[in-house]
């Protein structure tokens, strides 16, 4: 594995320096009761400190900067629990870059590194139920687990066309949103009904949308390994503070075991999203092995560390006062969403199977 660059460390910093000020544990609280779920404020700070136009190609105004640069945010992003969909909208600006020439693209582009357009998506991969269809100039169908719907203004979604998939960038004034509750707490989701919506003037090969889905699982992953460190540290911190029979519970031998294996599974999301991360950058087709090994791991893994710091916090652990259950209810549903851990697992033996075929002919 590669060690961190420079411009990776240095935007690390950054990241968590603006984030420790402004995604304290009472603001987050804050959001995640509203009705939206989303912080303006903050939004608006990432657009100031160019977060939105990371993404973005320079040819339309922003850094140019690639999957390694989006999934150290993404990692800063969890590690604090900040809600809103800037990883979503880097994905599709990411993506949409992958395309100028299409029709509305770099406007689009324009927008997303300004901060005006705010981007989620929606029907990738195993998630998807019955896609959308355009018919009669307008679309019809709905899409569900749709993340922070209220806060974004567009929609990168699969639809079926008459040439086959397309992916297409739905405005979502007039759509229909119906709200899904999950475990997650911190992170809205619904329902969106696209009926009577005019056909959209951003449409991109199938092609895209798979390599949206697979950008998309690996700043999941980036997230849920900011989660597992995070964890981590309130674990390894309560662990030296919390006494009983007269000394720190996390000098006790059967205790630091434990932490060791969070260690662990902690660094391999590190690891296994870092390689992931670096194989897209260097032109990785859709559907690559490294997307479906990070997320095998990093699904269970990240799980597996907010278990273990549930049981080590003991009771204070499952207090509803506690930030805890908010970064494991993330990691229990980022485990699921975009491919569980098993679809994954399918996958990349499919992968294997046929690279293995191929070499054999």
């Amino acid at each position: 594995m590669r060690l961190p660059t420079e411009e990776e460390l240095a935007l690390r910093d950054a990241c968590r320096e603006v984030l420790a000020k402004h995604a304290s544990s009472a603001r987050i609280r804050l959001v995640s009761e509203s009705g939206t779920g989303f912080d303006a404020g903050f939004w608006q700070l990432a657009a100031d400190l160019g977060w939105t136009a990371l993404a973005v190609p320079e040819d339309a105004g922003g850094l140019g900067g690639g999957v390694a640069l989006l999934a150290v945010v993404a990692e800063e992003l969890g590690r604090a629990l900040q809600p809103g969909p800037l990883a979503q909208t880097l994905a599709a600006a990411y993506v949409l870059g992958r395309h100028p020439t299409a029709d509305g693209v770099h406007g689009l582009l324009s927008a997303i590194g300004a901060g005006t357009v705010i981007a989620t998506w929606a029907g990738l991969g195993p998630d998807r139920c019955e896609l959308p269809v355009i018919g009669d100039g307008a679309l019809h169908g709905a899409v569900e687990f749709v993340p922070d719907p209220a806060a974004a203004t567009h929609l990168v979604v699969p639809l079926r066309t008459d040439d086959g998939i397309r992916l297409a960038v739905v405005e979502l004034a007039g759509a229909g949103v119906e709200p899904m509750p999950t475990i997650d707490l911190t992170r809205r989701y619904a329902r969106v009904r696209l009926d009577g919506l005019p056909a959209p003037a951003i449409q991109l090969p199938g092609e895209a949308g798979r390599a949206l889905f697979d950008l998309g699982v690996v700043l999941q992953c980036a997230e849920s390994t900011g989660i597992a460190r995070r964890l981590l540290e309130m674990t390894v911190t309560y662990a030296g503070q919390r006494e009983q029979f007269g000394r720190p519970i996390g000098s006790f031998q059967a205790l630091k075991h434990r932490m060791a294996d969070m260690l662990a599974a902690a660094e391999g999301c590190r690891v296994a999203t870092r390689e992931a991360a670096d194989a897209l950058d260097g032109g990785a087709a859709p559907g690559g092995e490294s997307v479906s090994i990070a997320k095998s791991w990093v699904g269970r893994a990240a799980s597996f560390v907010a278990t273990e710091a549930l049981q080590i916090h003991g009771g204070i652990g499952f207090s509803w006062e506690h930030d805890l259950h908010l970064f494991l209810r993330r990691a229990k549903a980022n485990e699921l969403l975009l491919g569980s851990p098993g679809w994954h697992d399918e996958r990349l033996y499919r992968a294997v199977l046929a690279t293995a075929g191929a070499a054999g002919e």
